[in-house]
């Protein structure tokens, strides 16, 4: 991807740098690299902003509370997702609209909102069963499945886990 990110440069392919610097970021996310992450992220958001792009600009805030949500700075991630969700409904994506409901719901979760955490995850659920997407929809509730783990609601958590796995 450094490749990609030196060539996007070098012929003037502003759109491809922001991507390959968010990109870069998933990985160093992935790898716990976070504030890498947020350095790589902080510079895709440069050029999407740049650029008009609110598909970047989505992308980078649902990532950066993604990251959020893993150091546990729960109201941080919970701010950048609902930025995300916003833009995100005002685009009209409305896959991406669904995945941001599942991320908030997740933060929200995290922060004691079950009641809203469950309204976003309901309707990013009642999206991929009505436009056909069986992959999100199965992580969405593996993803809440572990956030009722953690909460120590077993019983919801291991239904929503076979939900996710049928």
């Amino acid at each position: 991807n450094h490749n990609s990110l030196e060539l996007s440069e070098r012929i003037g392919r502003p759109l491809a740098v922001a991507i390959t610097l968010y990109n870069l970021a998933e990985i160093r996310s992935d790898y716990g690299e976070y504030q890498e992450a947020r350095r790589l992220l902080k510079e895709s958001l440069k050029v999407s902003r740049r650029l008009g792009d609110r598909v970047g600009k989505i992308h980078v805030f649902g990532e950066m509370g993604r990251i959020y949500c893993r150091l546990g700075a729960w109201a941080q991630a919970r701010r950048l997702l609902a930025a995300a969700l916003r833009e995100a409904a005002a685009s009209g994506e409305a896959l991406l609209e669904a995945n941001c409901r599942v991320t908030a719901a997740e933060a929200l979760a995290h922060l004691g909102d079950y009641p809203a955490g469950h309204r976003e995850l309901d309707r990013a659920l009642e999206y991929f069963r009505c436009s056909g997407h069986p992959v999100e929809e199965a992580s969405a509730l593996s993803r809440w499945a572990w956030v009722a783990w953690q909460k120590g609601e077993q019983a919801p958590a291991l239904a929503m886990a076979r939900a996710a796995f049928r």
